[in-house]
């Protein structure tokens, strides 16, 4: 298959004008051989412009046999083609293509990123089935977002496949790529190679090859420090002067690349000429007979062969049509940007009435008007309303901008710049929404104006500023006329005083929000945080009737009721009611999947691994923590980073898995300190407890948890028992380090409010610590009343790894009370809840207490949670559960390869040869039901 676009044009043939670059070369076939064996690699190839990055990446691929290569590039004029990038990718590819990739040309794009980026995990395992695959890069700097986005999403979930991704781009623009990507290539994955100046021994066999034979070695020393070494200028110079020029003293500046497009264009027949504008008009890649009928080409066949001889573009014949496609970006950039503003605008005017589909015909006619124009700006805002109704999000955000440019009103003009921003970031891109900060300062009104810099502070992590920008907005709007604006103000202010714990502020402000306009996209989080703070003050009831409209068991809900969905699992896992929760919470992640909210579809996912955490469904769990800290961080969302990494900490540090255990939890303490909001703190704080308690680093535990004492002084709405064990946590530490009266300052008002509460988890694990701090008193009768009190409250929820720990305690108490066979009664009902959730080194622990009971219970075959890593274990337990290897690879956004090589895995230690065998398998060992998000 065609390799993707040659390089720029230059002088000599493909291999002649390539010079240099071994040891590059050598990094490249190394990281290819890596791919082959299943090791998938990421290398990205750095360099000033004009380097020679598109050469080294052509020269590398020219090489390959037996490789599929996926090629890209992006362009400066189409940054905000949504999925335009992925589009070239998929160029070719033999369909039918995974459903989010299949809908990319069709009537726009309608997946979030992640979505899209689960598809490409999908399609890689499909293709590298027949081989190795590369997917190439080039001018990465320039790629539309979402296409990144989904790319980086789908690479970083590649474990065992043969898969090589090569990223090119301009040193200069290095900070235009996002970090996320930086992030993967500093990995064991990843590779930079930096190019940089080519030496005077390079210079001279480039100049050999370019037709200028031997250059005394004065003559190449200035013509490499002249062109500082750059392969782009060299070249030029060597194409545009003679000898004996280059053998001057003084030697011209090159001509811009531009020049040697535009020459090369001139030079083409008038046919060839319009053909190649038109073509640049409609893009990178457009079928011949639209850029003929555009360009007025009455033979369009001998045009595009001009036009190819000449190196502008590449002419294909596929099954359904011609097409045409520029040999590379920058020859595309150059054609358009030489255009008069006057014949471009006619090309775009043509386009737009010979174009089908009506999305691009009205892009065309917004990119051919320079003048203000109201009827189109509100054509424009309409299309981008219906595409916001389908959660098509990035092509809504597409929409608005040019409304907003060509509104002659200046309150039209705002309004729109508000409706892209607030649909980018329902669209999860938080960093494109950030970036137009400066465009909200000039705002003349000032309640939009405080609204639209308030709402970007609050997600770029700045919540010091939001609120008086945003209170100011609410002070200076007009609820009556406003109502949506009104909506949006109070809204982003409930998520304000949420962050920092001003629980009854919050509320009142999502009151607001939902009364002023309940059917504003801002709306949806207001009312989850009305729910959450309701049930944080003890009002279960107002929290229930908030979310009413929901029917008891909502199994065809969609994501206009998401929000509700959240609200009400967020309210019964804070009340205990866990499986409730885990309902509601797994309703609401399916419905937000591939149509948003992004921020909705989030909180629904982590606060599902946190119910599934409480529950003891701790395959699901990691799986579902892991995927929302990877979309936090994806999205660059600086405000859900810490929480999305607390709750992929609870059960790995549980497990013992130590390394990525830590990696989330210092996470969530770098995401905290950014921010230092209560609700950030109190997330890291939770992190690192739980860290250390499962560690035995009791000393760590009361480190992490430690800024909690100061902060419920002075935000003690934060303090309530349910939200997370933070005073259990702490006094549980204090206890073990012998500061007894410490932990008796944090652990009694945890039992007063869990009381008051009627909380049972909250009442059992302050009874736990409150016996161990008991008996280290010496008080026998007040341990064990604790211990059994404790243990009423445990039967009161389904909160497994909890009850074992408290009966842990109490078996460790009664040994050393004497009571040998109460002990054991305890103990091996902790040891087989530890050996079922695979605590490992809680059960290490126990066991050696065992020990000294004389009693070493034999381990069920329920051990495979000790046998198995956490992703062998993730695989087994849907793969017993009677999924294929393709829906298993859905479920945990990773290609069936992945899938393969683990289960394969799993069949070697369990010592089992097939899917009945391991279903067989996991119902012998009594182990949890294997289910996930349900579809």
């Amino acid at each position: 298959m065609a390799l993707g676009p040659p390089c720029a044009i230059v002088s000599g043939t493909e291999t002649g004008g390539f010079v240099g670059r071994a040891v590059e070369l050598v990094v490249l076939e190394a990281a290819l051989a890596d791919a082959c064996a299943a090791q998938p690699r990421v290398v990205l190839i750095q360099g000033a412009a004009g380097m020679g990055k598109s050469a080294l990446l052509r020269r590398f691929l020219g090489c390959l046999e037996g490789v599929r290569v996926l090629f890209a590039s992006g362009d400066e004029t189409e940054t905000s083609l949504v999925y335009g990038v992925v589009g070239q990718l998929l160029g070719g590819l033999p369909g039918p293509l995974p459903g989010p990739l299949a809908s990319l040309g069709g009537q726009g794009p309608t997946a979030d990123p992640l979505t899209v980026g689960a598809a490409l995990v999908e399609l890689l395992g499909v293709l590298q089935d027949e081989g190795p695959v590369v997917v190439v890069l080039d001018d990465a700097h320039w790629a539309d977002t979402a296409s990144l986005q989904a790319l980086l999403f789908a690479l970083r979930r590649l474990r065992v496949d043969r898969v090589l991704a090569l990223f090119a781009a301009r040193e200069e623009a290095l900070g235009a790529l996002p970090p996320s990507l930086h992030r993967l290539v500093a990995t064991e994955v990843g590779a930079t190679i930096s190019l940089g100046p080519l030496p005077p021994p390079d210079v001279a066999r480039l100049a050999a090859s370019a037709g200028a034979g031997d250059l005394p070695a004065a003559a190449l020393e200035r013509l490499a420090a002249h062109t500082g070494g750059n392969p782009l200028h060299v070249r030029a110079l060597l194409a545009e002067l003679p000898r004996a020029a280059l053998l001057a003293d003084e030697l011209p500046a090159p001509r811009s690349y531009a020049a040697l497009v535009l020459s090369r264009l001139a030079a083409c027949p008038p046919e060839a000429e319009a053909l190649v504008v038109a073509a640049a008009v409609l893009g990178l890649r457009c079928p011949l007979g639209v850029a003929a009928r555009v360009g007025g080409v009455d033979d369009p066949l001998a045009a595009a062969e001009a036009a190819a001889a000449a190196g502008l573009v590449e002419p294909t014949v596929g099954l359904t049509a011609a097409e045409i496609a520029f040999t590379h970006p920058l020859v595309r950039a150059a054609v358009y940007g030489d255009l008069a503003l006057t014949r471009r605008a006619a090309l775009h005017a043509r386009a737009a009435e010979v174009v089908d589909d009506p999305g691009a015909a009205l892009r065309h006619r917004v990119a051919a008007t320079a003048a203000e124009d109201p009827a189109l700006a509100a054509e424009a805002a309409d299309h981008a309303r219906r595409e916001a109704g389908r959660g098509a999000w990035a092509a809504a955000a597409e929409g608005f901008l040019p409304a907003a440019r060509l509104s002659p009103g200046r309150g039209d003009r705002e309004r729109h710049l508000i409706e892209a921003v607030d649909c980018l970031i329902l669209g999860g891109e938080f960093g494109r929404a950030v970036a137009l900060a400066e465009e909200f300062a000039a705002f003349a009104h000032q309640a939009r104006r405080g609204y639209g810099l308030g709402r970007l502070a609050l997600f770029a992590g700045r919540e010091a500023e939001a609120a008086p920008l945003l209170s100011a907005a609410w002070e200076s709007c007009d609820h009556q006329s406003e109502p949506e604006l009104a909506a949006r103000i109070a809204g982003t202010l409930a998520m304000v005083y949420v962050r920092d714990a001003q629980v009854v502020t919050a509320a009142e402000w999502a009151r607001r929000a939902l009364e002023s306009d309940p059917g504003a996209s801002a709306t949806g989080l207001a009312r989850i945080i009305l729910a959450m703070c309701l049930t944080v003050m003890g009002r279960e009831a107002e929290a229930m009737a908030a979310v009413v409209h929901l029917p008891e068991d909502p199994g065809g809900v969609g994501p206009a009721e998401a929000d509700a969905l959240v609200g009400r699992g967020v309210a019964r896992l804070w009340s205990d009611e866990l499986e409730g929760a885990r309902t509601d919470l797994a309703l609401a992640v399916s419905a937000c999947r591939g149509r948003g909210p992004f921020l909705i579809g989030l909180v629904a996912l982590f606060y599902l691994a946190d119910a599934e955490y409480r529950l003891g469904r701790w395959d699901d769990a990691v799986i579902h923590a892991e995927v929302a800290a990877s979309q936090a961080d994806d999205a660059e969302d600086a405000i859900s980073r810490p929480v999305t990494h607390a709750v992929a900490t609870f059960a790995l540090a549980a497990r013992g898995d130590w390394e990525r255990a830590e990696s989330h939890a210092e996470a969530a303490s770098a995401a905290a300190s950014a921010l230092r909001d209560p609700t950030s703190t109190l997330w890291a704080a939770i992190a690192g407890g739980r860290f250390g308690a499962a560690q035995g680093d009791h000393a760590r535990a009361a480190a992490a948890l430690e800024p909690m004492v100061g902060l419920v002084r002075a935000r003690p709405d934060i303090d309530e028992p349910t939200v997370q064990p933070w005073r259990e946590l702490y006094a549980d530490a204090l206890l073990r380090l012998g500061r007894l009266e410490e932990a008796e300052g944090v652990l009694a008002p945890l039992e007063a409010r869990a009381a008051e509460r009627g909380r049972h988890s909250s009442l059992a694990g302050a009874a736990r610590v409150r016996g161990m701090l008991e008996a280290t008193r010496g008080r026998e009768h007040a341990a064990r009343a604790a211990f059994e009190a404790g243990l009423c409250h445990a039967a009161q929820v389904a909160m497994p790894f909890e009850r074992a720990r408290l009966e842990d305690a109490y078996g460790r108490f009664l040994r050393r009370a004497g009571a040998r066979r109460r002990a054991r009664e305890q103990l091996a009902s902790a040891q087989q809840a530890y050996l079922t959730l695979g605590a490992r080194p809680y059960l290490e622990r126990l066991e050696r207490e065992l020990a000294a009971c004389g009693l070493t219970p034999a381990r069920r075959s329920a051990a495979h949670h000790l046998q198995l890593t956490p992703q062998e274990l993730a695989v087994a337990r849907l793969v017993a559960a009677g999924k294929t290897n393709r829906e298993v690879a859905a479920e945990l956004v990773v290609s069936a390869k992945t899938v393969g090589y683990h289960l394969g895995n799993v069949y070697a230690k369990l010592g089992v040869s097939s899917r009945t065998q391991l279903a067989a398998h996991f119902a012998a060992a009594g182990a949890l039901s294997p289910q996930g998000v349900e579809d």
